[in-house]
């Protein structure tokens, strides 16, 4: 999966650089909000019935807060998550998005994820 920058540039976001591949530091999208933060997005693209771990998200967390210096880091997937992956998303504040909530936020149907309006603002990820 290579997260779009249309969904950064949606949500009112510039500048918005796009990476793709081995070597991103778990990077896919960084781009600045309207309110100056740096948002960092990286994107899992699993399978349906696989789920993003807790282990994916701790080493999302890492990469976005210390390699890129994320304010907000917002973790799109294809797929769910796992329960064991609510504690790093918490701990982190790592915001999830995926399944149905995706496909609305790629639709531009839905604010950005990290608005305090956002639905899938905090450590949930739906799949609705």
């Amino acid at each position: 999966m290579h997260t779009s920058p249309r969904r950064a540039r949606g949500a009112g976001c510039t500048p918005v650089e796009a990476f793709g591949g081995a070597g991103n530091s778990g990077a896919d999208v960084v781009a600045t909000n309207a309110d100056g933060f740096r948002v960092v997005i990286p994107g899992k693209h699993y399978a349906y019935g696989n789920r993003v771990g807790s282990k994916d998200l701790w080493r999302r967390g890492g990469t976005c807060f210390a390699v890129h210096e994320a304010d907000v880091a917002v973790v799109v997937t294809t797929a769910s998550a796992a329960a064991p992956a609510e504690e790093p998303a918490a701990t982190c504040g790592i915001v999830r998005v995926g399944g149905g909530a995706l496909a609305a936020w790629t639709e531009l149907a839905v604010p950005p994820p990290w608005e305090a309006g956002g639905s899938e603002h905090g450590s949930r990820m739906s799949t609705a």
